[in-house]
């Protein structure tokens, strides 16, 4: 009897702790050297967005250059040679 209340008591808690986990998770991605950082899909990045890559590398998007239903092309520029690639609307890519 014990058992079954303190599992009912916890269930709660523990479904609560999930949610949480998934949420923080939606917003994040895991950056090699760097850490977890804000992240929101390709599809919604625009001109002026500062993106950060593996290792801390910033970027600035300069352009939406095509967009199709599902895959964006997005012109970026920073410290290297300006760059175009080509994304799923859904992937997630870190912002500052």
């Amino acid at each position: 009897m014990v058992g079954s209340l303190l599992s009912l008591d916890i269930a709660p808690m523990l479904l609560n702790k999930s949610h949480q986990l998934n949420h923080i998770m939606n917003e994040t991605i895991q950056l090699q050297s760097y850490g977890h950082a804000p992240a929101k899909p390709a599809g919604e990045l625009k001109e002026g967005d500062i993106t950060i890559w593996n290792f801390g590398v910033k970027s600035e998007v300069s352009g939406i250059i095509r967009e199709t239903e599902k895959c964006v092309w997005v012109a970026f520029h920073g410290k290297c040679v300006p760059v175009i690639r080509k994304f799923l609307k859904t992937r997630l890519v870190a912002v500052a």
